[in-house]
């Protein structure tokens, strides 16, 4: 699981524009990682701030090893237009993980590009989880199989 906290593999641009055919680009900018992906029929161009950069900071992410460990941040445009965040917990569970993903966009984006990114998120992680086993592989024996 933590190959999937933000370091090692997915600080890798190359992982990150290969997780989805829809990510156009994805590098350092003032502002954050600007992304530029597809939502619905729409290219759209915005910045993710630092993890833990919450539009809610007062809501405290769990620390406990026993508990999930999340991270969120926020979508936002050149000019610091908040559009949205992103929230992802994971907890180590036998054999493996369990992942929550949230991501928050504006009622006005339709409800096209709310499905639309309900699936563009869905084949990024699968992508992006299927990379990181690859790269990081436990012997059965260690699984308990």
């Amino acid at each position: 699981m933590n190959a999937l906290k933000g370091r090692g593999h997915f600080g890798r641009e190359d992982v990150l524009l290969a997780g989805h055919p829809e990510h156009y680009s994805i590098h350092a900018g003032p502002e954050g990682v600007n992304i530029v992906e597809t939502l619905g029929d729409y290219v759209c161009s915005f910045y993710m701030h630092p993890w833990d950069d919450a539009a809610t900071p007062d809501v405290d992410l769990p620390t406990d090893g026993a508990a999930p460990r999340g991270r969120r941040s926020r979508m936002a445009l050149e000019d610091g237009t908040v559009i949205g965040t992103i929230s992802n917990e994971y907890a180590d569970v036998p054999g493996g993980f369990e992942v929550s993903l949230s991501v928050t966009l504006p009622k006005s984006c339709g409800r096209d590009v709310i499905e639309h990114h309900l699936e563009h998120f869905a084949v990024e992680f699968r992508n992006w989880i299927l990379t990181a086993a690859a790269e990081h592989v436990v012997p059965v024996e260690s699984v308990g199989v």
